[in-house]
């Protein structure tokens, strides 16, 4: 006798839950690690570096691809906080490459403008890819590039001027002043002041890309030089009166001179693959839906009793984590756990599990099916650490960026369905869980042995600030050899076993964890 298949009810599928106390198993040690990240004293910082390969100028061509793809990914990136995350892969299509582009939560509208930015510049680049110069192309490319991340920029140049002005004030404040470095800071404070209200008519934005333009000129001229040194050096002293704002310089002169990598960037791919920018299509995949908190406000979730489930009721394995949590109660660890749980708690799924889950609906599994099979999804952040979970223990192995290691908990798995037609798609979906919730297990019992939160604050590359060789392109360049020196296409399908950062986010959805609600957000808001 043949079992019937069982009859669903008619109407849209609807998404299998998972079980609460699975997913209290996953969430409580991430609420944990937040909290044990704010109690901890010492705090390790998270290199600013960037690995060898990324400083290689002798990159494979899939590494220059990959570049490419998270290049054009960070365009399409506009704005702070997460929302606008986004990951890009490349399939071969019928006619050409097809582009699958994600964000960590845009609505349709957002994602069909997004669309046709991205769709517009690439055929501009193809249009005058043969009568415009090289220099002259970065150029436009760097002014679309500007408007593409208009409400980014606008943030970036406020945070410069602001850091520029505190990092003059401390110069004058030493016994010996710098008049080299002041006056190019001064010229720099020059160049980033301008009006940056009602940047919406074609006349203010020509204006305000222009501007921009001019100042990305002078932060790219400076690089190599000794204004560079001294402002790394000023960041590194340690003088708690002056080091925070050179950081923080440093880091905003990274942000904007990105936007020329990403022109250069975009350029020297034409000149590799002219085919990326003729008979391409766009697909968007949507947003995934926002689901509550999975932990209850009213049920108690205090370090012992987290402690006491990690370790499975284990109460000779518990003991001396109990013993280091009860330690950190001066810091009121209790309290910051219960703060991180009354915060208002959305959960996404993040712009690169987007793409993989709508590529595996779609039956795009073997790497033929990607361009050349360079079987990559990239993004305008690295990724993060419960995605690049996700990634390493996922079956079907597809390469991402490298992990900032950074902890988000508004991260989730995508939904499954009860059409779906793989009718071990929900065993799978556990057995990933699974994993995942025991790499945050043993991450929270390392931090708790530790006491030290390790991690960037930023989920950007600061060093990209200082591009390898970030200069004009000029007619007879090596094209990528001059982009490339410095990119941070590292990818990896990883095996994190370095305590990585945790971070609490904002108040909003899709609010980028870390200490402030202005970081840089990375491989998915929070």
């Amino acid at each position: 006798m043949v079992d019937a298949a069982k009859p669903r009810a008619v109407g849209p599928p609807t998404a299998i839950p998972i079980d609460l106390e699975l997913q209290k198993a996953l969430y409580r040690p991430i609420i944990l690690d937040c909290a044990l990240f704010k109690a901890c004293k010492e705090r390790r910082s998270g290199s600013d570096g960037t690995s060898s390969a990324e400083n290689d100028s002798l990159l494979t061509e899939a590494q220059l691809f990959k570049c490419f793809v998270n290049k054009l990914a960070q365009c399409c990136d506009s704005n702070r906080g997460g929302d606008t995350v986004t990951s890009i892969c490349v399939l071969q299509g019928d006619e050409g490459p097809e582009y699958v582009l994600a964000s960590n939560q845009r609505d349709d509208f957002d994602l069909e403008d997004v669309k046709n930015s991205l769709q517009k510049l690439l055929e501009s680049v193809a249009h005058n890819a043969a009568e415009m110069k090289p220099k002259t192309m970065v150029a436009m490319v760097l002014r679309d590039v500007v408007l593409m991340t208009q409400p980014r920029i606008k943030i970036y140049l406020d945070e410069l001027s602001k850091w520029l002005k505190l990092c003059l004030a401390h110069c004058q404040r030493q016994a010996v002043v710098d008049l080299t470095l002041q006056n190019e800071l001064n010229n720099l404070l020059s160049k980033a002041s301008f009006p940056t209200d009602n940047v919406t008519y074609p006349q203010t934005q020509a204006a305000f890309s222009s501007r921009c333009v001019t100042l990305i000129r002078a932060i790219v001229a400076i690089y190599n030089s000794k204004i560079e040194e001294a402002i790394i050096n000023k960041a590194k002293d340690g003088e708690m009166s002056g080091s925070e704002a050179w950081c923080e310089l440093r880091h905003y002169l990274g942000r904007l001179s990105s936007c020329r990598q990403a022109a250069e960037m975009i350029v020297s791919s034409e000149k590799r693959w002219p085919q990326f920018f003729r008979n391409f299509t766009i697909t968007v995949v949507p947003s995934s839906s926002l689901h509550g908190r999975p932990l209850p406000s009213h049920e108690s979730h205090k370090a012992a009793e987290i402690i006491r489930a990690m370790c499975h009721g284990h109460e000779e394995d518990a003991a001396p984590y109990l013993s280091k949590a009860a330690d950190l109660q001066k810091f009121g660890l209790d309290s910051l756990i219960r703060k991180e749980i009354n915060r208002r708690w959305y959960r996404g799924v993040h712009a690169e599990v987007l793409v993989h889950d709508y590529l595996l609906k779609r039956g795009v599994y073997h790497k033929s099916q990607y361009w050349n099979g360079w079987k990559y999804i990239g993004s305008s952040k690295p990724t993060c650490r419960l995605c690049s979970y996700y990634f390493h223990h996922h079956l079907d192995r597809v390469s991402v960026r490298a992990s900032h290691l950074n902890l988000y908990r508004n991260w989730r798995l995508p939904d499954i369905y009860d059409d779906d037609p793989d009718a071990h798609a929900e065993q799978r979906r556990l057995e990933l869980l699974a994993h995942i919730t025991e790499r945050v297990q043993e991450d929270a019992k390392r931090t708790l042995e530790e006491r030290v939160a390790r991690g960037k604050r930023y989920d950007s590359n600061t060093c990209s600030a200082w591009p390898g060789e970030c200069r004009d392109v000029s007619e007879d360049s090596e094209y990528m050899s001059d982009v490339m020196s410095q990119s941070d296409q590292g990818d990896t399908s990883p095996d994190t076993s370095e305590t990585p950062s945790t971070a609490s986010d904002d108040e909003e959805p899709f609010v980028s964890a870390g200490e402030e609600s202005d970081c840089d957000d990375g491989g998915g808001s929070l």
